[in-house]
């Protein structure tokens, strides 16, 4: 007996979700530094945003953890949100205090399988 493909029950080669496990923000004299942890690894990608400034990080196949907790205003950080995205993904507003220039760069935590940092560098005044 011959089976047509569109009997068989669909297999779904994506891979799991990540989690947003947790963010945290800390500041010193110079700048602000935004910590973002994952269950894995994931595509991301990194912009910014005018009027008033933001640094967004979209995250794609990201869900954010039920215990998640956002951390508050710090140094040039002026606040922290998510929110859903299409297909499954999850995107992370920083709003920040004046023109603060912001860089991601992304390193691996030993014992931890993802890991995605934010740099906030302040030049002169923050607001």
């Amino acid at each position: 007996m011959m089976l047509l493909a569109s009997q068989l029950p669909s297999l779904s080669l994506a891979a799991p979700p990540s989690r947003l496990e947790s963010v945290s923000a800390t500041s010193g004299s110079d700048q602000s530094r935004l910590t973002v942890e994952l269950s894995q690894a994931t595509v991301h990608t990194f912009f910014m945003l005018d009027a008033p400034r933001r640094a967004v990080i979209d995250l794609r196949n990201t869900q954010a953890s039920p215990r998640l907790k956002l951390p508050g205003a710090t140094g040039v950080i002026a606040g922290v949100r998510t929110g859903p995205r299409p297909a499954g993904g999850l995107r992370i507003v920083v709003e920040l205090k004046g023109s603060a220039p912001a860089k991601l760069s992304t390193a691996a935590v030993s014992g931890k399988p993802g890991r995605l940092q934010l740099v906030l560098a302040v030049r002169g005044e923050a607001g």
